[in-house]
């Protein structure tokens, strides 16, 4: 999809709403399609996010290093509806958060013909993925957005 493409989709849904979203990854001759479920939320309002920074709260020890290290500029740029620039690569990202009733279903293909996610991994060069509760899609690979 383009950025236009997606940012007009995008624009016609709220903030929190479940949606569906199919995005392709080709490695040479290996594509896996996925289909998942997912919401476009605030970082700071999951749950999770909550949780984490709650913990951290209570944690009174900081090494030095930690407390002189200055942070890298990011070379993100926000676009507004979970949309991420990145200057360095010139690629626009799409920030998703998973959700816990839904399993996302992939399609594993090699040279067009349907493989088993075994034989994908074995042979494809890709690792298995392992999205806590939030990723980013780069927007050429997503399909569709409903």
């Amino acid at each position: 999809m383009t950025l236009e493409q997606t940012q007009e989709i995008l624009n016609q849904k709220k903030r929190g709403q479940y949606l569906t979203i199919t995005f392709r990854k080709v490695l040479g001759d290996f594509v896996k399609t996925t289909t998942t479920t997912i919401r476009l939320v605030n970082y700071n309002n999951v749950k999770a996010v909550k949780e984490k920074k709650a913990l951290k709260g209570k944690k009174t020890t900081i090494t030095n290093e930690l407390k002189n290290t200055p942070k890298k500029p990011s070379a993100d740029k926000y676009l507004g509806n979970n949309l991420i620039y990145n200057e360095n690569t010139g690629k626009t990202r799409l920030q998703v958060f998973l959700t816990n009733h839904h399993k996302p279903h992939c399609v594993y293909e090699y040279q067009g013909q349907e493989i088993s996610d075994t034989d994908y991994y074995e042979n494809s060069g890709d690792k298995k993925s392992t999205h806590d509760i939030m990723f980013t899609i780069n927007i050429e690979n997503i399909i569709a957005i409903k």
